[in-house]
């Protein structure tokens, strides 16, 4: 394999694998009105991607509820069960054509593919299984685990080592949120890559990232082709020049 070319290329489960996030947030604010913790689907949509107890405390400051361990534990409880069966049951979840090019133009080539999943293993293990890919995908890990959330690279030193890798010059890191990017930011990936369908969009600049492009087609020619891989200074560099320092 060329070393210009990652050893180990990391991408989230929902939003850009199975799924989007609406159903989801639907989930989330069926449950919060359900216990009358107010709140609205932008809201909710913000803080997707962080681990759900996390996403319920936040809530429940915000809107000032009563939130008492046990509810949090019941909310927790109810949701884990519901996504549970959405990721079971809706054919929607089921992968798309350009995940299997993503992931043969990948792995025919020797590079290994991991995913980042913030929902819990057991769920995680029903998307993977329902959309037919947990034979195909090298290796997965989640934040329930122990990880701490949001934007810490823990995640993605755990999946280096499971794949033995030890240097972060060899990792991609691809995502859809601010906090994918943050994260492969601070785990110093040399690829950093942003998914988003709106790439002219000014508010991306504000994360850290080697490469915006609008789809996985695009971040996989990004991945294999000769130019890619910046040095991971250039990342804030480039963020700088954006701002105009």
């Amino acid at each position: 394999m060329s070393n210009l070319l990652p050893k180990l290329v990391l991408i989230p489960l929902v939003d850009l694998v199975i799924a989007d996030a609406k159903p989801i947030v639907s989930i989330f604010q069926s449950n919060f009105k359900s216990e009358q913790i107010s709140c609205d689907d932008w809201a909710i949509g913000e803080l997707i991607g962080k681990p759900i107890q996390e996403v319920i405390h936040t809530m429940c400051h915000r809107s000032r509820a009563n939130c008492s361990e046990d509810k949090i534990l019941t909310l927790t409880k109810n949701i884990t069960h519901q996504l549970n069966a959405y990721f079971g049951t809706n054919t929607n979840n089921a992968h798309t054509k350009e995940v299997d090019i993503f992931l043969h133009s990948l792995q025919g080539k020797g590079i290994k593919v991991g995913l980042t999943s913030w929902l819990s293993k057991e769920t995680t293990q029903i998307a993977l299984k329902a959309a037919n890919l947990l034979d195909r995908i090298d290796c997965f890990s989640h934040f329930s685990a122990g990880y701490h959330h949001g934007t810490s690279p823990d995640i993605i030193f755990t999946l280096m080592r499971q794949m033995g890798i030890s240097n972060n010059e060899h990792v991609a890191n691809l995502g859809k949120t601010k906090y994918d990017a943050l994260r492969g930011y601070h785990a110093q990936c040399k690829w950093n890559i942003l998914i988003a369908e709106d790439k002219e969009n000014v508010r991306w600049n504000a994360y850290p990232n080697t490469a915006i492009v609008g789809s996985l087609r695009e971040a996989t020619a990004e991945i294999l082709s000769k130019s890619a891989g910046s040095d991971f200074f250039k990342i804030l560099n480039n963020k700088n020049r954006k701002r105009g320092k």
